[in-house]
């Protein structure tokens, strides 16, 4: 935000720009902190308006992503965090048949080193 507390950002790029946030969310992407929401929505501005941020934009790109997620922590913040959480459930599916299947090797060359 500038000195007057007005954004730099228009209403209608502020909106796309979650919007856009919601659907990456949306398809699984994990954000854990303030800084990685923040870099993510510099990459959405670049990637909506053609430009690269100037040092005013990112400013206020980090002061709006702290506000809506300090005023609204059930709508980007837990959406991340329950993509996390499946992609921890993923890995721990993951590890568990790669035990499994090790196991069932090692059972069977066990076996057909006993002689069956």
């Amino acid at each position: 935000m500038n000195t007057l507390g007005n954004t730099l950002l228009s209403r209608d790029l502020r909106l796309e720009m979650w919007q856009v946030l919601l659907a990456r969310l949306g398809d699984g992407e994990t954000l854990y902190s303030s800084a990685q929401f923040r870099d993510a929505m510099l990459e959405i501005y670049e990637q909506v308006t053609g430009e690269v941020p100037t040092a005013p934009v990112e400013d206020d790109v980090g002061a709006m992503v702290d506000s809506v997620n300090r005023e609204h922590p059930d709508k980007y913040l837990a959406l991340s965090v329950q993509n996390g959480r499946s992609q921890m459930d993923q890995i721990e599916q993951r590890i568990h048949e790669e035990r499994r299947a090790k196991a069932e090797a090692e059972k069977a060359t066990t076996a057909e080193t006993d002689g069956g």
